[in-house]
């Protein structure tokens, strides 16, 4: 690509420069002592490291979350999940297969360079191109072209039909093309640039990452100064900083800690529904029992989901019957999850071809809340119709990395949510043929959610999305379990924050008072 103006280098590195000395806030700086009347700070921990800030090459919620602040996208959803325009004002289909955007003017990446169509037309290409081999390209393949129409408009047309565009779109970030040309890649991930509401500081990889407001954002500059995220895996010593003043919001909260937590004074408590459904996978590609379907369907019979989510979860979770959430378009309430039944179990075990052999289910203690404690509870329900399992702990990172190469245990705790959460999106990506994450393979699947995605009509779409829940309820890749709800405590001087369906966790009009 041609790139047709200069910017102005000498300004911009200087201001790169100068967000990289920044403090990241210590005990004696007034932007972290409670009262005084320095620069506001908010700290929040989760269990989870980020793994990278370049926004195409993909990672986890949390990851997400870091990235929400610092980048703009042409839409982005409410905290309810209502898309709506960003740097995108407005936006049509002018056919089945084209898209115009008109873009917002005026608005600037951290650096001065200026937001306009060729960066729009820039980033798209970036994302796309095949020699960078970015993880959320998989996502964007549907685009065909971006055409240019003028300065702040663009067309974006799709190689067919594609229903899910406008959710789809939050979770392209707009990147500045000539900072990325002139430093590369890898610095860019290292230092990353965007047009949200705060600018990057410093990153101490699996510590913090600190970030200052801009104070030139077009949507209004943020009431709070500086945002710190701190990765704390263990949940008790997430409870114990937020109860000691040292982060002001926690995620992936015990259920059994938050009635206690609620009761003391200075700390909030919610838990709420979100877009993220937990299952138990299995490796069907590979392993020979888990392509027994008989196998399968035991397993969901085995299992006492709703007593799990009354007892580990406290009641903080909602059934299931596939990975299609009530707040998705398409869920048919109408299919009913696997009931409880011990007996209906063995005997589907009994004409399947397991023979007694150990099983492991892995799962990543912290990715997800209770998440060793439902394990331990799943393994116990299938010991008792017959099934050795083993419950093995994995971190995260490698249990992501083991979904990608095939080599995945033959049961595995994970969930499947976000941002841009959909039938079509977290059906594919988890058990779409040859799909990252996927360890399984149904061409009738595929081309279910296929035709799901290009429907333009809604009723036609939501009788495809029902055909399609019906086949992963009976085809059963997965022993189907709930609805994820988000825990989080947070200091009651945090004023204005609530939880968002998508899990981000982001303080756009959020402050502090103390």
């Amino acid at each position: 690509m041609t790139r047709r103006r200069a910017t102005a280098w000498a300004a911009g590195l200087a201001l790169v420069a100068g967000l990289g000395a920044c403090s990241s806030g210590g005990a004696d700086d007034p932007a972290t002592t409670p009262g005084s009347d320095g620069p506001t700070t908010v700290t929040f921990a989760q269990g989870d490291s980020v793994s990278n800030l370049d926004p195409y090459a993909g990672g986890n919620t949390t990851t997400a979350t870091l990235l929400f602040h610092l980048f703009d996208a042409l839409t982005s959803t409410d905290d309810e999940g209502v898309v709506h325009g960003e740097l995108a004002e407005s936006y049509e289909a002018v056919d089945d297969t084209t898209w115009e955007l008109k873009l917002r003017q005026g608005v600037v990446f951290h650096d001065g360079e200026p937001f306009d169509a060729d960066a729009v037309e820039y980033s798209i290409d970036r994302l796309l191109d095949p020699e960078k081999a970015f993880t959320n390209a998989a996502d964007f393949q549907f685009i065909s072209d971006v055409e240019v129409v003028d300065e702040y408009t663009v067309r974006i047309h799709t190689d067919a039909p594609f229903a899910g565009f406008p959710l789809r779109m939050i979770y392209l970030p707009m990147v500045p093309p000539d900072y990325i040309e002139e430093h590369g890649d890898e610095y860019f991930n290292e230092h990353p640039v965007g047009t949200g509401p705060f600018s990057f500081v410093e990153w101490v990889k699996d510590d913090r990452i600190v970030l200052q407001a801009n104070e030139d954002y077009w949507g209004g500059a943020p009431e709070i100064d500086e945002l710190i995220y701190r990765t704390i895996p263990d949940p008790a010593s997430r409870i114990a900083a937020l109860q000691a003043g040292e982060v002001d919001l926690i995620s992936s909260v015990p259920t059994s800690q938050l009635a206690s937590l609620g009761q003391l004074d200075g700390i909030e408590t919610v838990a709420s529904p979100t877009t993220r459904a937990m299952y138990v996978g299995m490796n069907i590609n590979r392993d020979a029992i888990a392509q027994d379907k008989d196998f399968r369907q035991a397993l969901n019979y085995a299992v006492d989901v709703d007593t799990i989510i009354d007892t580990v979860l406290q009641g903080n979770g909602t059934r299931l019957a596939t990975l299609v959430t009530p707040e998705l378009f398409g869920y048919d309430d109408s299919i009913e999850p696997y009931p409880y039944d011990p007996d209906q179990a063995e005997k589907l075990l009994a004409e399947s071809a397991y023979a007694g052999e150990e099983i492991r289910l892995s799962v990543s203690p912290g990715s997800f809340v209770n998440g060793k404690e439902v394990a331990e509870a799943i393994a116990g329900y299938l010991r008792d119709v017959g099934v050795d399992v083993v419950v093995q702990d994995v971190e995260n990172t490698v249990m992501s990395s083991s979904l990608k190469d095939g080599s995945v245990s033959t049961l595995y705790f994970h969930g499947v949510g976000g941002p841009y959460a959909s039938a079509e999106l977290t059906s594919r990506i988890r058990f779409g043929t040859g799909q990252r994450s996927s360890a399984y393979s149904n061409p009738e699947l595929d081309a279910l959610i296929a035709a799901g995605a290009q429907e333009l009509d809604e009723a036609a779409a939501e009788q495809i999305w029902s055909q399609m829940q019906e086949l992963e309820k009976e085809e059963a890749p997965a022993i189907w379990l709930y609805q994820q709800y988000g825990t989080y405590a947070y200091s009651s001087d945090l004023v204005d924050w609530k939880p968002r369906l998508d899990e981000l966790i982001l303080f756009e009009g959020a402050r502090l008072e103390r």
